[in-house]
């Protein structure tokens, strides 16, 4: 999303050309940290009717990430033919607590944003601090989400892994 307008135009009419594919997922954050780079020139670019659907799921940790110029560019987006998810990274003493997830979900709906993930956080150098113990995600999901909001506001909980995703399926009760 950070590539000029042209480069974009080219990569998604060349996607959009290929008989396989079935949609386009572009994940990004930058309408959230960048909302005013959805121009009209990339609506137009990445909008409109068509049957290679693009899906763009960006990355909202928490509610104060989610100001009028960012609703307004998912608004664009959503306008335009875009379908908008998010994926949320689970963050100790950011957004690991009920009624910041709660508030979260709520927000990204109101936003026009499907919440989508919420991901374990991986381990990488210098960030163990921000990690949970595995199990606050799916506890967060069942005190914070089930029975106070609507079922879209309820994300699937993954740890990412290097075969892929994998969904956490244990209930916590």
């Amino acid at each position: 999303m950070l590539l000029p307008d042209e480069k974009i135009e080219y990569l998604i009419e060349s996607l959009r050309d290929i008989p396989s594919v079935e949609m386009i997922r572009i994940g990004s954050r930058l309408p959230i940290v960048l909302p005013h780079r959805i121009t009209d020139n990339l609506k137009k670019i990445l909008g409109g009717y068509h049957d290679v659907p693009i899906w763009l799921n960006t990355q909202c940790n928490h509610p104060k990430e989610i100001t009028e110029k960012t609703k307004r560019a998912v608004y664009d987006l959503v306008s335009a033919g875009v379908n908008v998810g998010n994926q949320a990274v689970l963050l100790k003493g950011i957004n690991d607590d009920v009624d910041t997830i709660r508030e979260l979900h709520q927000k990204l709906l109101t936003a026009r944003i499907r919440p989508y993930y919420i991901f374990y956080c991986e381990p990488a150098p210098r960030i163990d601090h921000f990690r949970t113990p595995v199990e606050k995600g799916a506890e967060l999901i069942r005190d914070g989400l089930r029975g106070h909001t609507t079922g879209l506001a309820q994300p699937m909980y993954v740890i990412a892994t290097n075969v892929g995703k994998i969904p956490s399926c244990r209930t916590i009760t």
